[in-house]
């Protein structure tokens, strides 16, 4: 019988370390039944290009790894690699296919980011909007399935027994749950897996045979279990909002890098040993987004000092994680994929304007029941009919507010964030923002963030590793989306076993099977 350990906390103290302006966009989605606009793709229904005949195993081992908030362009990769061409990074990137136009999730949120790649979907499949947003269809926490439906969901450190530990408290608070009525007629807690409406690329190893694991910033991210409950061989998810410093982040991060490396010697997460070295495991990592939070870039768009020493620490872990995945014979056989859950905005400091959240949901003048914002905005309202009486409140303030567009209703659709209408996780409100604005106090220390759409929000770092890649760089546009097929194409295995990928149509990055 498969089994699935989660754990909030290592035993181990980690060392901590030493040491352009884009146009809005909109995410590229899914492709369209009928068209061929991602590389590689054709059209659904076309059976040979899943045929199993050409399918098998090229990658025995797949590391995904997320380095928040990074981008692929000249203000972060480029410009690093440029600066310290004997990096580990820059080594790695001689062996690589490199994207340079990779896009994230829309919204721009790490849970939708994170969720991306794992399942190959966007939130109007997987369900995931934000790592706090509202479900219509269930019952709030504590209210026994009574009353009211309709409540906020929030997968952050809100959920843990203690979010100012590192271990979570060692356990979820399960008051905090949000619930459902079953078709018997009983009240049911939902986990942050069962929220989850497809399988990810865990479940889908683990059902062929195959170790997992994976390790990130909240006890919540035990949603990577999928359905199931049972993606992860071993889940290691100890609770970022416990390290408040720079210097505590690094350290937080160095617990990532320590479980990498055991991963890598086949031992579990604290180095005891009993585990193989995992077929699928990653890791997520801090440090990079919040130096862009405190610091960001120069006044010539240049890392500022604390984003370069962030970089630093990445590149040095990296360099001991190579090293580990060489004595332990693995290099050759594994895919090592590195790109960002999300981007940063803004990079140039001179736009960044505060703006009160609470002047936003005012300006709608109708009751908001769940909403997220951060450079960006998604509302769920308490009459959604009034969502476009909203919309024109909204944007007869634009300029106060700081807005380029609001979309309601068939709008939202559209751009591919899912059904109003019919889905009760899909906002009522999507709110895009000039870049640069944040919805924040004004007085927040914070001089970016992430979770909207504009294009540094959305634009992240991406590059494909294996020993035997030629460099390469792909222009074209891609998403993190194509993750997930790649990742179970170079296991051998069928893509389509992905729920979000045959209902998305998303296709194996470009350059990595020939």
């Amino acid at each position: 019988m498969l089994s699935s350990v989660i754990v909030f906390l290592t035993l181990a103290v980690a060392t901590s370390a030493q040491n352009a302006t884009g146009s809005l966009i909109t995410d590229p989605g899914p492709p369209p039944l009928n068209s061929t606009s991602l590389p590689g793709q054709v059209v659904p229904g076309v059976p040979d290009f899943y045929a199993p005949e050409q399918i098998g195993a090229k990658f025995t081992h797949n590391v995904i790894l997320s380095v928040d908030g990074m981008h692929q362009a000249s203000s972060d990769l480029e410009f690093f690699v440029k600066a310290f061409p004997k990096s580990t990074l820059a080594s790695l990137l001689k062996n690589s296919v490199e994207f340079t136009n990779a896009m994230t999730s829309s919204p721009s949120d790490s849970f939708p980011g994170v969720m991306a790649y794992m399942t190959g979907a966007s939130s109007r499949t997987h369900g995931v909007y934000y790592d706090v947003s509202y479900d219509k269809s269930l019952f709030p926490p504590g209210s026994n399935c009574t009353g009211p439906v309709g409540t906020v969901i929030a997968w952050d450190e809100t959920l843990d027994l203690n979010p100012d530990a590192f271990d979570g408290g060692g356990a979820f608070n399960l008051s905090m749950l949000p619930l459902r009525k079953t078709a018997w007629g009983t009240c049911a807690q939902i986990f942050p897996n069962d929220f989850l409406r497809v399988n990810t690329i865990f479940e889908v190893a683990r059902q062929n045979g195959l170790v997992t694991a994976y390790t990130d910033k909240h006890p919540a991210y035990q949603i990577l279990n999928g359905p199931s409950g049972l993606g992860l061989t071993e889940g290691f998810f100890p609770e970022v909002n416990a390290a408040i410093t720079q210097m505590q982040t690094e350290g937080y991060d160095d617990l990532h890098w320590s479980a990498l490396n055991n991963w890598t010697m086949g031992h579990h997460f604290n180095g005891t040993a009993g585990l193989t070295t995992p077929s699928i495991y990653g890791a997520d990592f801090q440090t990079f987004s919040v130096s862009e939070k405190a610091a960001g870039y120069n006044a010539d768009l240049t890392p500022s000092a604390d984003l370069i020493q962030g970089f630093q620490q990445v590149d040095s872990r990296l360099g001991q994680l190579v090293a580990t995945m060489k004595a332990a014979g693995t290099f050759d056989s594994t895919l090592l994929i590195i790109t960002a859950k999300h981007g940063q905005s803004p990079i140039d400091r001179s736009q960044l304007r505060k703006i009160s959240p609470d002047d936003l949901i005012a300006a709608t003048g109708t009751t908001v029941v769940g909403s997220s914002a951060d450079d960006g905005a998604l509302l769920w309202l308490a009459d959604p009919s009034q969502a476009p009486a909203a919309q024109q409140r909204l944007l007869s303030k634009k300029t106060a507010l700081g807005i380029t567009d609001v979309w309601v209703g068939l709008q939202v659709i559209a751009n591919g964030l899912g059904n109003p209408f019919l889905d009760p996780r899909t906002p009522d409100i999507v709110v895009k923002t000039v870049s640069g604005v944040i919805y924040t106090s004004p007085t927040a220390s914070k001089v970016a963030e992430h979770g909207g759409l504009n294009f540094n929000d959305k634009a992240v770092l991406l590059f494909a590793h294996n020993p035997s890649f030629k460099a390469t760089k792909f222009d074209g546009l891609v998403s993190t989306r194509q993750i997930a097929p790649t990742i179970i194409k170079g296991l051998g295995f069928d893509p389509l076993l992905l729920e979000g990928v045959r209902i998305e149509a998303t296709v194996p990055l470009p350059g990595i099977f020939h």
